[in-house]
C-alpha cells in the first residue's frame, strides 16, 4: 500500500477511535444521566475526590463541555454517574462466545480494546493500516454501537424508534469516518485562517502603526562569510528576499536583541503588514500563512492541540480532523513567528523545538529571543537547516527623534527644547526607553539632570514615584493625606502582587477579572479606583467603561513589580524559608515528597512522550522526523526516572516546571533592583542566592547564568553558587560573557567552550584572563574573531592571542578558529594539529607560505576558509619540499577561497592568481571573487577552465547600485556548463543571474 493511503488509514482509525467512541459514551451519557450538575453530583457522593485524577476533577469543575471530553473521562463519567453496577467485576471480566453482554462490559470493551490498544501500539505499526485491517474495524465498531445503544436505550426506556434513529445516525457516522476525504480545500483554509488571524491581531493590545518606527537590522550568518560588520545591514523590506550563500533561502530567521529592543513590536509588525500590505517588505506576500506563537502565553507542548485550540479554533473547526489540519497545513506555505524564546515555559520550549524538528519543506520560522538564550534556540534547530542571526542597529540621532515624537501626545504643542532634553542621553538607545523617558518629561516637573534615569528598572521606578505621588495628591482631596498614602501604597503592594500571579499564571499583561476585584478593595468609597487603575496599568478606551480592560503595558514593567513583589515578601517575613515558601509556594522540600509522587510524575512522563508521539504521526507537520533528537533525549529522561524508581535513588527536590523560564526575566529584574545604587533595600547576599536559585531550579543553561552574574555585579556568592549549577558541557561566549565567564573558570572548566568576538579584539581585557584559564585545563576550545576575519586591509593580528591557546604547556584543544592571521600565529596555529575548521584572513606572502608548508599537519582538518588578503599571487610549489604534502591539501581538505583583488590586477597578475590557484588544488567547493573587467573575467575563466580547476560555487562579490552594500551573486560553477562568452554576459549583468544578498567582506575605509 502506497505510504499517502496507509497514513490516511491511520488517520481515519484515529478519528474513529478517538471522535466516534467518544460521541457514543455521550449519547449514553444523555440518556442515562439524572443527576443536573456533574461537579456538584459527584461531589456531594465523594465520587470525584475518590476515583478522579487532578487534571479530571478540574475539567470537571470548571464546567468543560462534555463533548469535548476524551473516552477516558467519559468512561469513568459512565461508571459512576449512571446508575450502573459500580463493581470491577461487572466490567472487567472477559465477554464470553455466546454471552450477552451488559452494558457495563460492551462500554469497557470500547474503551480496554480500542481505545488503549490504539494509544498503546507500535506507532510505526499503526501506520501501515491496511484497507482490509480498516473495514475490521469498522465492522466490529457497529456491532459494539448496536449493542450498547440498545442496552443503553432499553435501561433509560428510550423508545425503540428513537434507538433505531440514533443507532442509524452512528453507524452512519461510522461509515463516513471510514470513507472521509477532505472537504475543505486549502483556498478555503487560506481565506478563513487570514479572518481569523485579522480579528486575533485587532483584539490583541499592540502598538499601534502610527506609533511604530520601522528598524534597521543587521545580520549574522553562519556560513562561508560568518558573522556581520557594522556597516553591514539589511533593510527589513529584505528580509524574507535574502538568500544563503548557495542561492538556498534560510529556514530560520533569528532576531536578537535585550529587553525592550522592540523584538515583540517587529513580530506584531510583520504580521500586521503580511495582513494588510504585504507589498511592503519583498516576498512577505509569497507566505500564505503568518501565524504568530507567543511564547509567554503558551501552556501545553502538543503543537496540533495549539493550533486546533488556540491558534485557528474556528478554522480547524470546519476541518473534518486533524488529519485533514495536517494536510492543508502541509500544502500551504507558512511563516511561523515564535515571539519571546527566553520568555518560554517548558511546555512552550517543547511545543518550539517539535515545530523546528519537524518543519516542512514550504515553512519558516522567524524567531525572538534575548541574545543570551538564543543559542539555546540554535541547536534545536536539524543540522541541515539553514539559519541567519539578526540584531537591531542602534538608533541615529534622526531616528531617535522621529521615534521620541511619534510617541509624543499630539493634542499638546511641544518645544524643541524639550524634546533635546530627551534626546540627551545617549546611553538610551531601545525604543522602550526612550518611550519611557518620553513619558517622564511629560510631567510637568521632568527631571532633573543629575537624576536622570538610563536603565529598565530606574526608569520604572521613577515614573513608579512619580505615578504614585500624583495619584496621592489626587486622592488627598477627597481623604486626608495619610489615608491617601496608605491607599495608594496597599494599592501598589496588590499591583506588585497581580503582577507575579501573572507570571506564575502565564497571563502576563492582562489583569483578570479576580485580580480587578482584588486591587479595588484597597479603595474605600470616597476615592475612584479607575484613577489607580489608570495609573499603574494600560486599558482600553474603546471598551465600555464598565467593562473597561487593564494590562501591563510591557512584560518588563510586569517584571519590575513582580520583582518588588518578592522584595515586599522579604521585608514581612521572618526567616528565609517562610520567605521562599511565599515566593515560591510551589518549592517543596524533600521532606514532603514521598515515592508515590516520583511514580506519579514517571507515569506522566510516559503519557506526554506517548501523546507527542501519537500527535506528531496522526497531526505533526512531518512524520519523517518522528523521532528527532530532542525527542529521544526527552524519552532518556523518562527512562531515568523509571531506573530510578527502581533503585529508590529519586531526587530529593522537585523540579520546576512550568514556571522556570517565566521566572528567569523576574529574577533579572530583582537582581538589577537589589544591585542598583537607586534601591535602598537591605537583603543579604545569601538571601539573593538563595532566591535565584529557587526560582530558577535545575535549569543549567550557560548563557542564562552569565546574564544572571552580569546583573548581580558578579557577585562572589552567586558565582560559586552558579558554578555547581551550570552545565559544562559547551559554552558559547562572547565579548558581554567574557567577565562572566572569566569568574566561573576560577570554580569550574567547560568540556568545551566557543569564544564568538564580533568587534575589536584588542578592547576586551577579559578576553586574555579567558584564554590563559582555558589554555591551562583539557577542555576543546573554537576561537572567532569575526572582525579581524572579514576586516579586508585591517593590519590588527591575532597572533598574540593565538599563542596563548597553541603553547606547547597548553592543555586545551583548538578545533576551530577564525580571524586574521600573521606569520608568527600561524606558526602557532600549526602546532594544533586536531584543527578540523579554520577560517582565516591572511594578509603576509610569508604567513601565506607557512600554511602552504605545513597544512598537512592538520591531519583533521576538513574545512578551510581562507580570505586572501594581498595583491601578490604566490606559487605554493616552490614552497614545498615535496608535492606530495599539496595532493594532502587537495584531496582531504573542503576549501572555500576568497580573492578580493583581481579587479585591479593585470593580466600578468590573473594569470598568476589562476596559477597558485590551481597548484593549491583542483577542487574548490566555494570560490568568491570581486567584481572585474570583462577583459579579466574572460582571462580568468578560461584560464581556470584550462588548468582544470573544479569549482562547486563561483560566486561574484560586488557593490549593489541600489543600496551601496555589497551583494553576493551566485554564477554557477567549474567547469563551465555554456560557452565563456554567455559566463562573462552573466557575469557583467547581461543575462539573468540570482542575487543573493550582502556580502560580509569590505575594502577597509579610506
Amino acid at each position: 500500500m502506497a505510504p499517502q493511503q496507509s497514513r490516511l488509514n491511520y488517520a481515519r482509525h484515529k478519528c474513529l477511535i478517538e471522535q466516534v467512541i467518544p460521541r457514543l459514551m455521550v449519547q449514553i451519557h444523555q440518556w442515562l444521566y439524572e443527576g443536573g450538575s456533574l461537579k456538584d453530583y459527584l461531589e456531594s457522593r465523594n465520587i470525584l475526590k475518590t476515583y478522579f485524577e487532578k487534571p479530571e476533577r478540574d475539567s470537571i469543575k470548571n464546567g468543560v463541555d462534555i463533548n469535548k471530553l476524551d473516552t477516558k473521562l467519559l468512561y469513568k463519567i459512565l461508571r459512576y454517574t449512571c446508575n450502573l453496577n459500580t463493581i470491577n467485576e461487572a466490567w472487567h471480566k472477559k465477554i464470553e462466545d455466546g454471552e450477552k453482554p451488559t452494558l457495563e462490559k460492551v462500554l469497557y470493551k470500547l474503551k480496554k480494546d480500542y481505545r488503549n490498544r490504539s494509544s498503546h501500539s507500535d506507532p510505526t505499526a499503526m501506520l501501515n493500516i491496511s484497507d482490509e485491517e480498516l473495514d475490521k474495524t469498522v465492522a466490529e465498531l457497529k456491532h459494539w454501537f448496536s449493542l450498547a445503544l440498545d442496552l443503553a436505550g432499553n435501561k433509560a426506556k428510550i423508545t425503540d424508534k428513537d434507538i433505531n434513529a440514533t443507532k442509524e445516525k452512528f453507524l452512519t457516522a461510522l461509515q463516513e469516518e471510514r470513507d472521509a476525504e477532505s472537504s475543505f480545500t486549502p483556498t478555503q483554509f487560506i481565506e478563513k485562517s487570514h479572518s481569523e488571524i485579522a480579528k486575533q491581531i485587532e483584539d490583541m493590545e499592540i502598538l499601534s502603526e502610527d506609533r511604530y518606527l520601522e528598524p534597521r537590522l543587521q545580520i549574522t550568518e553562519e556560513g562561508p562569510l560568518a558573522g556581520v560588520l557594522k556597516d553591514q545591514e539589511i533593510p527589513c523590506k529584505d528580509l524574507f528576499a535574502y538568500s544563503c550563500h548557495d542561492n538556498s533561502k534560510p529556514k530560520l530567521f533569528l532576531l536578537v536583541g535585550e529587553s525592550g529592543a522592540g523584538k515583540t513590536s517587529f513580530s506584531e509588525h510583520v504580521t500586521r503588514t503580511w495582513l494588510h500590505r504585504p507589498e511592503l517588505m519583498a516576498t512577505l506576500g509569497s507566505f500564505q500563512l503568518v501565524l504568530l506563537l507567543q511564547c509567554i502565553k503558551i501552556c501545553t507542548r502538543d503543537l496540533s492541540y495549539y493550533i486546533r485550540e488556540k491558534l485557528l479554533p474556528q478554522t480547524t473547526k470546519l476541518c473534518n480532523d486533524a488529519r485533514e489540519v495536517t494536510s492543508l497545513l502541509n500544502k500551504t506555505k507558512v511563516l511561523w513567528i515564535v515571539d519571546g524564546w527566553d520568555e518560554a515555559s517548558v511546555e512552550a520550549k517543547h511545543l518550539v523545538k517539535d515545530l523546528l524538528s519537524t518543519l516542512s519543506e514550504q515553512h519558516s520560522v522567524l524567531a525572538t529571543s534575548r541574545p543570551e538564550m538564543s543559542y539555546e534556540l540554535q541547536k534545536y534547530s536539524h543540522q541541515s537547516m539553514k539559519w541567519i542571526k539578526l540584531s537591531f542597529t542602534e538608533l541615529n540621532p534622526s531616528e531617535r527623534e522621529e521615534l521620541v515624537k511619534k510617541n509624543l501626545p499630539k493634542e499638546k504643542n511641544i518645544s524643541v527644547t524639550v524634546i533635546g532634553y530627551i534626546l540627551s542621553s545617549k546611553d538610551i538607545n531601545t525604543p522602550l526607553q526612550l518611550v519611557l523617558v518620553t513619558k517622564l518629561v511629560m510631567d510637568n516637573k521632568g527631571i532633573s539632570n543629575t537624576e536622570k534615569p538610563v536603565t529598565l528598572i530606574q526608569l520604572y521606578n521613577a515614573l513608579c514615584q512619580q505615578n504614585t505621588k500624583k495619584l496621592i495628591e489626587k486622592y488627598s482631596k477627597d481623604v486626608p493625606s495619610e489615608i491617601a498614602e496608605d491607599i495608594v501604597a496597599n494599592f501598589f503592594k496588590r499591583v506588585c502582587k497581580v503582577a507575579f500571579d501573572n507570571i506564575n499564571s502565564g497571563s502576563i499583561l492582562k489583569v483578570s477579572q479576580e485580580n480587578k476585584r482584588f486591587l479595588k478593595k484597597t479603595c474605600n468609597n470616597r476615592v475612584t479606583p479607575s484613577h489607580a487603575f489608570s495609573t499603574f496599568f494600560n486599558y482600553d478606551e474603546k471598551s465600555d467603561t464598565s467593562h473597561t480592560e487593564y494590562y501591563f503595558p510591557h512584560v518588563s514593567q510586569c517584571m519590575f513589580y513582580a520583582a518588588h513583589h518578592i522584595k515586599h515578601i522579604y521585608l514581612e517575613a521572618n526567616d528565609i524559608d517562610s520567605k521562599l515558601n511565599k515566593v515560591f509556594p510551589h518549592v517543596a522540600t524533600h521532606k514532603s515528597i514521598s515515592i508515590y509522587s516520583h511514580v506519579t510524575d514517571s507515569i506522566s512522563g510516559v503519557k506526554v512522550l506517548l501523546m507527542i508521539l501519537l500527535s506528531r504521526i496522526t497531526f505533526g507537520l512531518f512524520p519523517s522526523r518522528t523521532f528527532d533528537h530532542g525527542f529521544l533525549q526527552e524519552m532518556k529522561g523518562v527512562i531515568r526516572k523509571v531506573c530510578n524508581l527502581k533503585t529508590k535513588s529519586h531526587p530529593q527536590k522537585m523540579e520546576l516546571q512550568k514556571n522556570q523560564n517565566n521566572y528567569y526575566p523576574l529574577i533579572l529584574s530583582f537582581l538589577e533592583m537589589i544591585y542598583d545604587s537607586s534601591f535602598n533595600d537591605n537583603i543579604s547576599e545569601s538571601n539573593v542566592v538563595k532566591v535565584i536559585c529557587h526560582a530558577i531550579g535545575d535549569n543549567s543553561e550557560p548563557n542564562r547564568w552569565f546574564k544572571v552574574l552580569q546583573c548581580s555585579n558578579f557577585n562572589a556568592d552567586l558565582v560559586k553558587a552558579v558554578s555547581s549549577k551550570i552545565d559544562l558541557d559547551t559554552w558559547h561566549v562572547t565579548s558581554k560573557e567574557l567577565k562572566a565567564a572569566h569568574e566561573l573558570l576560577q570554580y569550574v572548566k567547560p568540556n568545551e567552550i566557543t569564544i564568538n568576538i564580533l568587534g575589536k579584539t584588542k578592547d576586551l581585557p577579559h578576553l586574555l584572563n579567558v584564554l590563559q584559564t582555558v589554555a591551562e585545563s583539557s577542555c576543546i576550545v573554537n576561537l572567532h574573531f569575526h572582525l579581524e576575519y572579514q576586516r579586508l586591509g585591517r593590519e590588527f593580528s591575532c597572533d598574540d592571542l593565538l599563542e596563548i591557546i597553541c603553547k606547547s604547556s597548553s592543555k586545551c584543544k583548538l578545533l576551530s578558529y577564525m580571524g586574521h592571521v600573521g606569520s608568527e600565529g600561524m606558526n602557532h596555529l600549526i602546532k594544533s594539529t586536531q584543527m578540523k575548521t579554520l577560517k582565516i584572513r591572511i594578509s603576509k606572502e610569508k604567513t601565506y607560505k607557512i600554511l602552504a608548508e605545513n597544512v598537512h599537519k592538520f591531519i583533521n582538518l576538513k574545512t578551510l576558509f581562507l580570505a586572501y588578503d594581498l595583491r601578490k599571487y604566490s606559487d605554493p610549489e616552490s614552497s614545498l619540499d615535496n608535492w606530495r604534502l599539496c595532493r594532502m591539501f587537495r584531496s582531504k581538505i573542503d576549501i572555500t577561497f576568497i580573492i578580493p583583488y583581481l579587479q585591479e590586477a593585470s593580466i600578468k597578475d590573473i594569470k598568476k592568481a589562476t596559477s597558485m590557484l590551481s597548484k593549491l588544488t583542483k577542487h574548490y567547493h566555494t570560490l568568491y571573487v570581486r567584481d572585474m573587467s570583462y577583459k579579466n573575467v574572460n582571462a580568468f575563466v578560461s584560464d581556470l577552465s584550462d588548468k582544470r580547476v573544479n569549482v562547486a560555487n563561483f560566486i561574484k562579490f560586488g557593490s549593489s547600485t541600489n543600496t551601496g552594500l555589497m551583494n553576493l551573486y551566485h554564477l554557477g560553477k567549474l567547469p563551465l556548463q555554456y560557452p565563456i562568452n554567455h559566463f562573462v554576459k552573466i557575469w557583467r549583468g547581461e543575462k539573468h543571474i540570482t542575487q543573493l544578498g550582502p556580502v560580509n567582506f569590505v575594502s577597509r575605509r579610506s
